[in-house]
């Protein structure tokens, strides 16, 4: 007699999750790949880091507001004076003035908020686009998204900062 197949507890949705992830694997290698690939093309070294610096320097707002909402406030101060400096010093955020001037990089999140808060963190689930995380890490990801400012930009600089961010954040492999 056929002993029964084990399933883990911490993915109750194993079935889904592995269909959705072959999804976005596929989708991965057939269209993020190639756009990131045509994006490393176009942009020149230092364009491309400018790029990411003002997307890191964007997220700093996010990441002092959750600083300050797990209690973090000496974290927060020194976050928000890196948003500061890079913001006005490093032109826009292009260039990153703060960690020349030994102001450390944090990261913290909408999730590890509520988790700060005691939400639990739920069963692993992997959404199509989105990929793996949690119901909690999903929570957290909209929390981060309302707090971003880019996310109130009129629908056309919005579109076009999305996928500027897209391209410059798939790997390339």
């Amino acid at each position: 007699m056929a002993e029964a197949q084990q399933h883990d507890p911490r993915d109750p949705y194993e079935g889904w999750n592995r269909g959705v992830q072959s999804f976005n694997d596929s989708l991965d290698d057939h269209v993020m790949k190639p756009i990131a690939n045509g994006y490393q093309w176009i942009m020149p070294g230092f364009a491309d880091k400018g790029v990411t610096n003002f997307f890191s320097n964007m997220n700093d707002i996010t990441v002092t507001l959750n600083d300050l909402l797990q209690a973090k406030f000496l974290q927060g101060g020194m976050d928000a004076g890196r948003f500061l400096v890079n913001t006005t010093v490093g032109v826009a955020g292009l260039v990153d003035v703060a960690s020349m001037i030994d102001l450390p990089k944090h990261e913290e999140d909408f999730d590890q908020t509520l988790g700060t808060w005691g939400v639990p963190t739920g069963p692993y689930i992997v959404l199509p686009l989105l990929g793996p995380n949690s119901p909690r890490g999903f929570g957290g990801l909209i929390g981060d998204t309302v707090a971003n400012p880019s996310t109130y930009v009129g629908a056309g600089i919005g579109s076009a900062l999305y996928a500027l961010r897209l391209g410059d954040s798939v790997p390339i492999c």
